[in-house]
């Protein structure tokens, strides 16, 4: 068996301290950029087994100095390619070739603010101006080009009436898709006030695989740190992993709402919800 998407973290570096994100203050583990050839294997493994591929995870994937090629990886793999990213670091000829190429199937660019003040106040670090013209000039190509592909959207965490509409204002005449990504408590690493676990299932336990930029198989992809490691892929293959014996028993102790004996899984926001 095989999971339907597949994260991969080419990088677990950024170049923001997004207000929502507990990666900057709280990751420990050491920082890098995944080897093309190692990530070029993993998604090979995938081909005709595995439907989508996220090439990003605890981190801005444009930062990574060739990743255009890892994108190619992707695509010569027969997958489809879906990129999160804060969109500061997106050139004219980046995005052109991104176009030109067809190297994504998706682009969501994360964005939390209307104006200036709001966004830079959320995105620390980032710069309203620049982003805001770059995802502009990205969809300006798409349409120079009569480009198909990618779709994209704008992705927000606020759930503020006001700033929604703003948002909404801003980019629905532009040809972008305005989304929410609804806040998490990162399995319990932000926030365990008064939580009780109620689900006895995780869809993501049967979806995603969230491999970490060193090869190791984190438990999801709110597990940032690794605190719990269901496998490696410098030892093991992806249906290795997928099929291990240590998620089958992270499976099971939720369906039996066995939360005590669960490290991340008891205190996460995902299973709140009866």
């Amino acid at each position: 068996m095989y999971p339907g998407v597949i994260q991969i973290e080419t990088t677990n570096r950024c170049n923001a301290k997004c207000t929502m994100c507990p990666i900057g203050p709280q990751m420990t583990r050491s920082r890098g950029i995944m080897d093309l050839k190692f990530f070029t294997k993993i998604v090979k493994q995938c081909q005709g087994k595995v439907q989508i591929c996220h090439p990003f995870l605890n981190g801005e994937a444009l930062l990574v100095p060739n990743i255009l090629e890892y994108f190619a990886a992707v695509k010569n793999s027969n997958l489809a390619n879906v990129l999160f990213t804060n969109a500061s670091l997106l050139t004219e000829n980046m995005s052109r070739e991104i176009i030109e190429r067809e190297l994504l199937h998706e682009i969501v660019f994360s964005i939390d603010g209307a104006d200036k003040e709001t966004y830079e106040a959320i995105r620390i670090g980032l710069n309203w101006d620049v982003v805001r013209e770059n995802v502009s000039a990205f969809i300006r190509i798409k349409k120079e080009l009569g480009a198909v592909k990618p779709k994209i959207f704008i992705q927000g965490v606020s759930e503020e009436k006001e700033l929604v509409e703003k948002m909404k204002k801003i980019w629905s005449e532009k040809d972008a898709t305005l989304s929410r990504c609804p806040p998490s408590n990162f399995a319990g690493q932000l926030d365990r006030s008064n939580f009780k676990p109620k689900k006895n299932y995780c869809p993501r336990l049967y979806s995603h695989l969230t491999v970490l930029v060193d090869g190791r198989c984190a438990l999801c992809c709110f597990d940032f740190d690794c605190k719990v490691i269901i496998g490696d892929l410098n030892k093991q293959s992806v249906e290795e992993v997928w099929d291990g014996e240590i998620l089958a028993d992270i499976r099971q102790k939720i369906k039996e709402k066995r939360y005590d004996e669960l490290t991340l899984c008891a205190h996460c926001s995902e299973l709140g919800e009866a």
